[in-house]
């Protein structure tokens, strides 16, 4: 008998093994989830399907969770709760996306696929560890992993070199519609050059969005230094939208942001709000296709005092990150 499954649609899906993990803080890592898979009983599950963004090796708020069985999976939704970094975790089911049409779609591969499978940490090469097994994501053309693996590489290793000058600031942007459009606009804007990776567009600070013209802006990051100045003197001034486009090497990673995303114990990380990020594109971050979630409400006796989010974190907000003088 003909399966009814869409052929995009993850078999873990159409099993009932996959489930919906949401209310994630940016900062959380892959290996958190894991390790809070571990600590409640669900050691034996297949993959976490997350989104890591290259640049700034933040997740978009949500991740999947697939199961070995079904059972495993119903067992997740009816008694995981819990939290990660001191905030608590919305869990549910995942159900079969509706697709819509865009007029943004491409055809084109993306500049880095945030989107991958993360089946457990990665040890160092030469450590003796029966742990190596670890899948490779997509490697393209050019030697670049992509997916979880990758983009958490990627940041670690501009982390520990960002003071070179491969990292753009790319300013005088207008709202992204959405994270196809910001593709799209950004490969045109870059054409001719081959960058590695590129942020999603990033929200003006509070201070700045009534300022005149187009305040929003992105971090390309480049193979070589060379690369970067080339492409900074080509487009920088570059009429784009009936603005100026303001190009510059990006200032050093803040101390805040590289703490921020390496795994800490819980009650060594404050929870913190994700407004900076829900504010504009966040919620354009698109799930992979055929899923979507309803999730249920954690059960906690916790006092609202103890799960309300602190102040905004403003890292990538910061003038001090943006651009050099």
């Amino acid at each position: 008998m003909a399966s009814s499954r869409s052929p995009d649609q993850p078999t873990a899906l159409a099993e009932g093994r996959r489930i919906y993990l949401g209310n994630l803080l940016h900062i959380v890592q892959p290996v958190e989830i894991e390790e809070m898979l571990k600590d409640n009983s669900f050691a034996e599950y297949e993959k976490i399907h997350i989104s890591m963004d290259p640049v700034t090796a933040r997740n978009p708020g949500y991740c999947f969770v697939d199961f070995l069985d079904r059972a495993d999976a119903e067992r997740a939704l009816s008694s995981l709760d819990t939290s990660i970094r001191g905030r608590p975790l919305k869990v549910g089911p995942c159900e079969p996306k509706k697709q819509q049409a865009s007029r943004w779609k491409s055809d084109k591969e993306p500049i880095f696929n945030r989107w991958g499978n993360w089946s457990g940490q990665r040890v160092h090469v030469g450590e003796d560890s029966k742990d190596k097994g670890v899948p490779i994501g997509k490697i393209d053309k050019r030697g670049i992993e992509h997916g979880p693996y990758g983009a958490i590489e990627h940041f670690d290793d501009v982390a520990a070199t960002d003071t070179d000058g491969r990292r753009l600031y790319i300013g005088g942007l207008a709202k992204m519609i959405d994270q196809q459009h910001n593709q799209n606009e950004m490969r045109e804007i870059l054409a001719g050059f081959n960058p590695i990776a590129i942020s999603k567009r990033i929200t003006p600070r509070e201070s700045t969005r009534s300022l005149r013209g187009n305040q929003h802006y992105c971090f390309a990051d480049f193979a070589t230094v060379e690369e970067a100045a080339t492409a900074m003197k080509a487009i920088d001034g570059k009429l784009w939208s009936n603005e100026r486009l303001r190009v510059n090497i990006a200032r050093p990673l803040p101390d805040k942001l590289k703490d921020r995303t390496r795994p800490r114990d819980e009650k060594d990380s404050p929870t913190r709000d994700n407004a900076v990020w829900n504010e504009g594109h966040t919620r354009n971050n698109a799930s992979p296709a055929g899923e979507r979630s309803s999730w249920r409400k954690p059960n906690t006796n916790e006092s609202s005092n103890n799960t309300k989010p602190s102040q905004p974190l403003r890292s990538l907000s910061s003038g001090n990150w943006r651009q050099r003088e």
